[in-house]
């Protein structure tokens, strides 16, 4: 009983230190993603900056209730999970209801707006990095009446051979639609990472529990 009993303490660290990672690798991410994705995207990556954050701190309760045995410890870590796991799920509903397609289209109207009155920051990023030019393609710059900005030229060489051909839409729609996916796959792991811990740490407090 007592080696089953260790066994369970120390699986359950392991599970918490793997899912400290997990919050770490979250927060970084996120964070990351939110200089990748436009504004309408920012609240999801900001409620996953916060929920990385909360699953680091349970971490540390769950690892300090296990090394500890405190029965305090980790009936508290057993119902911060219980939060932890519906906030999951709620946020991989949010998740996978998000529409990349909407997203990237605000995005892209938000940019090509700013880019119109005179701030072209956003727009020659998703130009440059994504080597496309306009929302649809290079004829919106003359319909606007305004100069192709050498962000749409390869290597900044503004040949015509050395034009972008496709517009930043689709292709900003593709980089939403392959974020969010990702987020959405990850946001499993982690889940079933949780739930791994949520029933060790069940067990391992019951058997303290008789043990008392």
């Amino acid at each position: 009983m007592d080696c089953l009993m260790r066994t369970i303490k120390y699986v359950v660290v392991f599970f918490n230190f793997l899912c400290a990672v997990f919050g770490i690798v979250i927060v970084v991410l996120s964070a990351l993603a939110m200089k990748e994705l436009g504004a309408a995207s920012k609240p999801i990556c900001v409620s996953l900056i916060v929920f990385g954050c909360i699953i680091l701190c349970i971490s540390f309760v769950g690892c300090c209730g296990a090394l500890t045995e405190s029965l305090c410890c980790i009936w508290t870590y057993v119902l911060c999970l219980l939060v932890l796991l519906v906030s999951n799920v709620i946020n991989i509903i949010y998740i996978k209801k998000a529409d990349s397609a909407e997203h990237a289209r605000n995005d892209m109207n938000l940019a090509w707006q700013h880019m119109k009155e005179g701030s072209d920051v956003t727009m020659d990023m998703f130009q440059s990095t994504m080597e496309c030019c306009g929302k649809t393609n290079y004829n919106d710059y003359m319909t606007a009446g305004l100069p192709i900005p050498i962000s749409c030229y390869r290597n900044a060489d503004m040949s015509p051979e050395n034009l972008y051909q496709r517009g930043c839409l689709g292709e900003l729609t593709d980089s939403y639609r392959s974020s969010f996916k990702r987020m959405y796959n990850f946001s499993w792991v982690v889940f079933a990472i949780e739930a791994a811990s949520l029933v060790l740490a069940i067990a391992l407090g019951v058997a303290y529990q008789l043990e008392d």
